[in-house]
């Protein structure tokens, strides 16, 4: 009986090391080494409004070609500013902060939304959106485009 008992706990204390070691092997530790990519009032991209599309995609592919080789491995960019968008929405105007104008669309067109997720991923960045989700305007003029939510 005391044989059986010492295999028993034997196999068991095996069976757990080894365990653990399948879940440490399966769920490995990450460091998330990020960084924010402001948009409003041009903080950080793009430089500044009015920039073409081919301007503004430059800007940004430079941008993610520094935090890649200083060992970034995530973006999190600043895609909804001033209750306004940096991607096509039926709910909110077009960023001014891209085309110079509220409700204007990028010229030529493209979607940024698109393009920074498309180029984050050629490079092994994660792609993490930011929605300031209660700024309505960073003017105290409070003029807006027909199609913002204020």
């Amino acid at each position: 009986m005391v044989k059986s008992l010492f295999f028993v706990a034997t196999f068991a204390s095996l069976m757990a090391a080894h365990s653990s070691q399948l879940v440490a092997q399966k769920y490995t530790k990450r460091e998330l080494r990020a960084a924010w990519i402001a948009t409003v009032v041009n903080i950080d991209w793009p430089s500044q409004k009015g920039l073409s599309s081919t301007q503004q995609q430059q800007e940004f592919v430079k941008l993610l070609d520094v935090l890649k080789d200083a060992g970034m491995n995530a973006v999190i960019v600043q895609v909804r500013p001033s209750a306004d968008a940096f991607y096509p929405s039926s709910y909110e105007p077009w960023s001014e902060y891209l085309s110079g104008a509220q409700g204007q669309s990028p010229v030529p067109y493209y979607n940024p939304l698109a393009f920074m997720i498309e180029q984050a991923k050629r490079r092994g960045l994660e792609f993490h959106a930011w929605f300031n989700p209660y700024r309505v305007s960073m003017n105290d003029k409070f003029e807006f485009a027909s199609s913002h939510p204020a």
